[in-house]
């Protein structure tokens, strides 16, 4: 379902605004600390624990399963912001 469009001008006007305010290269050394950050925890965790799920009721993810949802989501997002800076609609 797309979202409205007022909406979207919105988003669009505060991702401009943000934009304009912080410089990508200064924001890049964070971005890519986190994902070290991740990828360096996860390096003791072999695969049998990493498709463990909790041992109880809830029915909470996996790591790997967590790590897939990060990365499509991770996608997901970079689309948005792609298609609200092009001003297309967004679903």
């Amino acid at each position: 379902m797309p979202i409205p469009q007022d909406l979207a001008d919105r988003l669009r006007n505060e991702l401009i605004r943000q934009g304009q305010e912080l410089d990508w290269l200064d924001l890049w050394p964070d971005v890519v600390r986190a994902r070290v950050d991740v990828l360096s925890t996860l390096s003791a965790v072999d695969n049998e624990v990493a498709e463990r799920h909790p041992g109880d009721s809830s029915g909470g993810w996996s790591i790997c399963e967590t790590l897939r949802h990060l990365h499509l989501s991770s996608i997901g997002v970079a689309d948005i912001i792609h298609d609200l800076a092009a001003g297309q609609p967004v679903r």
